[in-house]
């Protein structure tokens, strides 16, 4: 494999090939004028993303996947407490069902 010096540029920007940060990526190593951005975003459907806005967006979806991932936790601790509830009050119900058989509990009326 022949490592060419162009391949050593610094990247400057991506094309978005499938419109996905995490999917296929182009890189370039020079800004492509707005002519080329827009032809290529007609033509193809590509979208063109400078280094910084997408190391930004990378930031924002790693901390949309943090808070997706509390929220389910939360949800998750919710249910399983209304859950333990809802057996401690059956099983507080079965036991004063229980005494009231037994004859242990007597109600007033």
């Amino acid at each position: 494999m022949i490592v060419d010096q162009k391949l050593l540029k610094q990247i400057v920007g991506v094309y978005l090939i499938d419109s996905d940060i995490d999917g296929t990526q182009l890189a370039t190593s020079r800004k492509p004028n707005f002519f080329q951005v827009f032809m290529m975003r007609i033509l193809l459907g590509w979208k063109w993303l400078s280094i910084i806005d997408l190391k930004k967006k990378e930031v924002e979806k790693k901390e949309k996947e943090k808070l997706a991932k509390e929220k389910k936790e939360t949800k998750e601790k919710l249910a399983k407490e209304k859950e333990d509830a809802k057996k401690k009050k059956l099983e507080a119900k079965e036991k004063f069902a229980k005494e009231k058989k037994d004859g242990d509990i007597k109600i007033n009326k």
